[in-house]
């Protein structure tokens, strides 16, 4: 459960609220009712890793959830009297969805999870450089990719921290290296197989 919350809570909350018809609370309401629906229902233990990517089976489960009217406008059998989940958590909080901008609820669910992703991998680069006393290097990084208005020159970099190009190049070198292993780590705990996370890199990473 707690894997699932953390992974999918804002992809499937996104593909709820961008499929039209609900309220923010009422979209949270359903995400909530949603977890507890796959749980009761054993569905998490029925996907075959032969049929393709469990994510692409997740959104299948949302679709066909949000397809019985009755559960999606009766706000009365929400719960239905049954513990409804704590998503208090930082990483199940509505903070952090991305605009829904006219995508379709599959793109929405796709383009939330790859930013989840991101966003967890880089949080983690910088906690694990700066805990190595390595804050040099996110420094770098943080300046040439991630600062407003980035895309500079490794000279402009370079001037700013008072380095030299080549130590820039490095440094980056050493940080994307870093954070590609961390977003493996992250995309390997929701997979079932070698052959799964592998398509997951690769469509996140030609993303």
């Amino acid at each position: 459960l707690e894997r699932l919350l953390k992974v999918y809570w804002r992809p499937v909350h996104a593909y709820i609220q961008s499929s039209g018809g609900v309220n923010a609370e009422d979209a949270r309401d359903l995400t909530q009712e949603f977890f507890i629906y796959i749980l009761e229902e054993g569905l998490v233990s029925r996907y075959q890793r032969e049929k393709g990517l469990f994510r692409h089976y997740l959104k299948g489960i949302v679709r066909n959830f949000l397809s019985d009217a009755a559960r999606a406008r009766s706000a009365q059998k929400r719960g239905g009297g049954r513990q409804i989940l704590s998503l208090d958590a930082p990483e199940t909080s509505a903070a952090g969805l991305l605009p829904a901008e006219g995508a379709s609820p599959e793109e929405m669910f796709d383009r939330q999870w790859a930013a989840d992703v991101v966003t967890q991998a880089l949080a983690e680069l910088r906690r694990a450089l700066l805990r190595e006393g390595r804050e040099e290097i996110w420094k770098v990084y943080d300046a040439y990719e991630l600062q407003p208005g980035a895309g500079g020159t490794y000279a402009d970099v370079a001037r700013a921290l008072g380095l030299t190009e080549k130590q820039v190049k490095e440094r980056l070198r050493s940080a994307r290296q870093r954070l590609e292993e961390i977003i493996t780590v992250i995309v390997s705990a929701s997979v079932a197989s070698r052959d799964e996370l592998r398509q997951e890199l690769n469509e996140l990473f030609s993303g």
